[in-house]
């Protein structure tokens, strides 16, 4: 199935997003053309880390960053901050 599958996709994407089954599909399409792009970019080991990881923790799970944001909330009552997130900031994707 496709987006065009989807009456409007961008409410979609927006009011659902990775929940719907289109929308993961996609996400799945998307960062596996990514993942497989980083030996042809000559990526350096970190960068094919946080591809490696953002794929396997979110789009091969049909999740997203905002899907764990959201788990923690539901946790702790609270939202970490840009500068509390390890995952985030402790990583710089560099190409040669």
């Amino acid at each position: 199935m496709s987006l065009t599958a989807l009456p409007d996709p961008m409410t979609a994407a927006a009011r659902d997003g990775l929940a719907d089954p289109v929308l993961a599909a996609a996400g799945r399409v998307c960062a596996e053309a990514a993942l497989n792009a980083m030996e042809r970019l000559n990526a350096d080991a970190d960068t094919r880390f946080c591809v490696e990881s953002f794929f396997e923790n979110y789009a091969a799970r049909g999740r997203s960053p905002a899907d764990q944001r959201i788990d923690e909330w539901s946790r702790t009552g609270r939202f970490s901050g840009l500068a509390e997130r390890k995952d985030i900031t402790s990583r710089r994707i560099r190409f040669p």
